[in-house]
């Protein structure tokens, strides 16, 4: 059979099959796949930078650096994240020059991160902390770039081009797992890692960029890009905070190794989300070209389709669990049960794909309000169960906002006006 038939006969079941599936299964394969492409790579990759870390690092040293990385997580609060799906929507919708005010926006604003981070600099030179001292000078320095540049993504998505999209990612990752791991290999010293973290990730990343922005094809910019962009940053301040949380809190009240157990705990059952996760974006321009109506006839329905894979996989993975951890993290097996645990979450994803449809929708109402409900309840859990329970503490937290943030957006799709 020729190539061209096998291809005709590969659309024409695709076209049939959407009879029963009510989804653009052509545009789902072809999105899909390259979003697979990409998932597989990435996982591939970050299996084999956990597995470095596990092993060559002490946990007190990887404790530190998942730390640090949620502090600054926190601090990128202001170069507006939510830039990126509102240029999403503006591109999709053919405003491609909208791309460069958005660039200089999250540069602008992200120098009150760094300020911020040389607040905690000189905050831990005072404590007489050396080594934080030198690494939250670094990502002040680096903080408003890293977070900037990395607006290429958002306009390969928007431009539905998920195929240079994949590629960009994968490679880009590549640049920044090799350099590590070379590293990881000489070296446990924190400071030279975010060194060559930071390098790594910002300079592809420019390059990247530039790429992009000789590929934009007109300079019709969206008046709403920059104001619907700053709206979807603060509402998800709390959700950053709230996301972030956990290894702070453990940190606090804990210390660096548990924070260290509990990201190893955690790790692979979000690796397993992000498989479905990481093929959600692939709808965000299709939310946004149609009509609230139409969407909430068929969303439910394909979500409940979701746990014929996901109910198998939360299941296999407890099962081999075990297997996973004596042979690739034979360091940190004393945290097999809470992995266990923390699986239940898989089960609860498709509640991001309710936040990917209010944002491509601009249903500002719902996002408020789960923007700012869950991550209330979230940090509110973490603070009665963590310092009871430590690391335990935290996945049951997570577990029980898991179920109440699918139950909330439900609710709030319901009740969504067309």
């Amino acid at each position: 059979m020729r190539i061209s038939t096998l291809k005709q006969n590969i659309y024409k079941f695709l076209r049939w099959s959407e009879k029963y599936t009510k989804t653009d299964m052509v545009y789902l394969a072809q999105g899909s796949f390259w979003m697979l492409i990409k998932k597989i790579t990435l996982s591939f990759i970050g299996l084999i930078m956990v597995v470095a870390f596990a092993n060559l690092l002490p946990q007190e040293t990887y404790g530190t650096y998942k730390f640090v990385l949620s502090i600054t997580a926190i601090l990128a609060i202001s170069t507006l994240s939510g830039m990126n799906p509102s240029l999403i929507r503006s591109v999709a919708k053919g405003y491609e020059g909208s791309l460069i005010p958005v660039f200089y926006a999250r540069l602008k604003w992200g120098a009150i991160g760094s300020v911020g981070g040389l607040g905690l600099a000189l905050y831990y030179y005072v404590q007489g902390h050396t080594t934080l001292t030198i690494v939250f000078i670094l990502f002040a320095l680096f903080l408003p770039f890293k977070n900037a540049f990395s607006i290429y993504k958002a306009y390969w998505q928007g431009k539905k081009q998920f195929d240079t999209f994949a590629k960009f990612i994968v490679l880009h990752e590549l640049l920044v797992m090799i350099p590590i791991l070379l590293t990881l290999l000489f070296t446990d010293n924190i400071v030279t890692i975010f060194v060559v973290y930071l390098l790594s990730w910002v300079i592809p990343a420019a390059g990247f960029f530039f790429f992009t922005i000789r590929r934009v094809k007109n300079t019709q910019r969206d008046s709403e890009t920059i104001t619907y962009g700053k709206f979807l940053s603060l509402i998800g301040i709390l959700s950053t905070i709230a996301n972030h949380s956990a290894n702070i809190l453990i940190w606090h009240f804990a210390g660096a190794i548990p924070v260290a157990l509990y990201n190893f705990a955690v790790r692979p059952p979000q690796e397993i989300k992000r498989i479905f996760t990481e093929t959600f974006p692939i709808s965000f321009p299709k939310f946004s070209e149609r009509s609230k109506k139409e969407i909430k006839q068929t969303l439910l329905k394909k979500v409940a389709k979701l746990y014929i894979v996901l109910i198998p996989a939360t299941i296999i993975y407890i099962l081999l669990a075990p297997m996973i951890y004596n042979i690739f993290f034979p360091k940190y097996t004393e945290v097999i049960f809470y992995s266990q645990l923390f699986a239940v979450t898989i089960l609860l994803i498709p509640s991001s794909l309710f936040g990917i449809l209010y944002q491509a929708q601009a249903s500002k109402k719902e996002m408020l309000i789960s923007g700012t409900l869950m991550p209330i309840i979230v940090i509110s859990s973490l603070l009665i169960f963590v310092p009871k329970y430590g690391i335990l503490g935290a996945i049951i937290a997570s577990v029980i906002t898991h179920v109440l943030g699918l139950a909330l957006q439900i609710f709030l799709f319901r009740r969504m006006k067309v």
